[in-house]
């Protein structure tokens, strides 16, 4: 998803992962941490480092918090929509995020139906001059 040329965010990625290395070196070292040095700074940090440290990050008012918010809206998309791919492919593909969410799987021609409404009662009439095969 981050290089996905319509999202746009591909120029940014070397600046943003220098500045999350930043960070997480920062973060180590005020907290003790050892890092692994054949890693990045921000991998060789364990999960909970890891968020903590963007928790931080998203909750601060520094002047690069815009871009890191792009950057956790990009993650976001990518792992619960798999806004990259058409949805029928993630899903055949196993996509971790759609799985993880349950979203069901379309009918077996590629579309989805729901034949249960969802608030278990029609919320409105076809208008008289809507055709069910109309296209648009």
């Amino acid at each position: 998803m981050m290089n996905f040329a319509p999202v746009g965010f591909q120029p940014a990625l070397p600046l943003l992962a220098f500045s999350i290395n930043v960070y997480a070196f920062l973060y180590a070292l005020l907290n003790g941490i050892v890092l692994d040095p054949t890693l990045p700074p921000f991998v060789a940090l364990d999960f909970a480092s890891r968020t903590a440290l963007l928790v931080a990050i998203l909750g601060g008012n520094g002047a690069d918090q815009p871009a890191f918010y792009g950057l956790a809206a990009v993650c976001f998309i990518a792992f619960n929509t798999a806004g990259y791919l058409p949805t029928a492919v993630a899903i055949s593909e196993g996509h971790p995020g759609l799985e993880a969410i349950g979203f069901p799987p379309p009918d077996p021609d590629g579309k989805w139906r729901f034949p249960e409404f969802s608030y278990r009662r029609v919320l409105a009439r076809p208008h008289r001059h809507s055709k069910r095969d109309n296209p648009a």
